[in-house]
């Protein structure tokens, strides 16, 4: 472990394990985050069968000239491909990415045959996860990054390392770990009714029950102030939430004027984008953005 992890009597934590899996031949996969190790270990005698990253790393790197540091959730497979989420916190790389190794466990090389840097540029601090999808597709979790206003949480790259979805919490929240899956079933949300002539946001439907995020308990609510307001409703074992409604003008709030808002403008690489209407703010638009060319 590096000294820094002895040197603090009040915080000692020299190998902080942060994933085990399950490795074929029934041998585990140990992931240490203060180690920048990936330990294959074979759980029934403790032996320890190699090491790859860190101070005692026994291979050799291929295809790439630096290692993962702080790395979180490494797996492999039978083919002996191991992936995992470098953090880039501890190690010499700049920016966190995901890796995805071939491992020969014979001439004791690491070949880096395909990586996935965020595209906000930054290092992972803690946390994270990377995944492999179907069709050559990669999600990853940043966890927590220097600079959360400008990176997402969450970034799904296809086959060729192209960003084809990106999911941004609203700040301070932010994740460990993601996992996407084809769900087997649909949530309905409730669907909420604006009422003009009473100033009233209305269910639509009738349900057990009704949370509402200002503490009421009814189908409807008044609304005399400008905010955001969203209701819950339960769903099987638990509560499904409607859109979020936000309200600027009460005296306004079923209109159908709406704004949209670009920022940062102009803009290069990323863009957020939000689309305002008065009134009730779920509406859905088709948004078509084409640059200087006219490049869709």
């Amino acid at each position: 472990a590096d000294f820094g992890w002895f040197s603090d009597p009040a915080f000692f934590d020299f190998q902080h394990q942060n994933s085990v899996t399950e490795a074929p031949f029934g041998r585990l996969l140990i992931s240490s985050r203060h180690l920048n190790e990936v330990t294959l270990l074979d759980p029934r005698t403790g032996q320890i069968i190699w090491r790859l990253g860190g101070k005692a790393n026994q291979f050799t790197l291929i295809g790439d000239s630096v290692w993962f540091g702080a790395q979180h959730d490494a797996r492999m497979d039978a083919d002996n491909r191991l992936w995992l989420y470098d953090n880039a916190t501890l190690g010499p790389a700049d920016v966190a990415r995901y890796l995805e190794y071939q491992l020969d466990t014979i001439a004791m090389t690491a070949t880096l045959i395909r990586q996935c840097p965020e595209p906000s540029g930054q290092r992972s601090r803690f946390m994270g996860n990377a995944i492999r999808l179907s069709g050559g597709h990669v999600i990853s979790d940043i966890g927590y990054a220097d600079d959360m206003a400008i990176a997402a949480n969450i970034t799904e790259f296809d086959a060729g390392g192209n960003v084809v979805l990106e999911i941004d919490l609203e700040e301070p929240y932010f994740s460990y770990r993601v996992h996407k899956s084809e769900l087997d079933h649909s949530i309905e949300r409730p669907i909420i009714d604006c009422d003009a002539g009473e100033g009233i946001l209305r269910v639509n439907g009738v349900f057990d029950e009704y949370r509402w995020n200002t503490g009421a308990k009814g189908p409807e609510i008044a609304v005399d102030s400008a905010g955001t307001y969203r209701v819950w409703v339960p769903q099987g074992i638990g509560w499904v939430s409607s859109e979020v409604i936000r309200v600027e003008d009460p005296a306004a709030m079923c209109r159908d004027e709406a704004s949209l808002y670009m920022q940062p403008n102009p803009f290069s690489e990323r863009i957020e984008l939000t689309w305002d209407p008065i009134g009730l703010g779920s509406d859905l638009v088709d948004l078509r953005v084409v640059d200087a060319t006219g490049r869709i």
